[in-house]
């Protein structure tokens, strides 16, 4: 998740605010997709994963927000 972070960071270092926004949402799809279960596909099983895909999509707002 934090190399996902790291990502969202970076595009708004380069590119601002809503292109971060943008790959904070596109970074929260690809979570969802790969590592939660249901593997690949984009359906939760977890209520727990839903929670974190919401603070992970949080952070990663507000992390863009300061950094623009």
């Amino acid at each position: 998740m934090l190399a996902y972070l790291i990502a969202v960071v970076g595009v708004a270092l380069v590119g601002g605010f809503y292109p971060a926004m943008f790959a904070a949402v596109a970074a929260s799809l690809l979570l969802n997709f790969y590592f939660t279960t249901p593997p690949y596909s984009l359906t939760i099983a977890d209520r727990d994963a839903v929670l974190a895909l919401g603070i992970f999509l949080g952070v990663a707002a507000m992390v863009s927000w300061v950094v623009d």
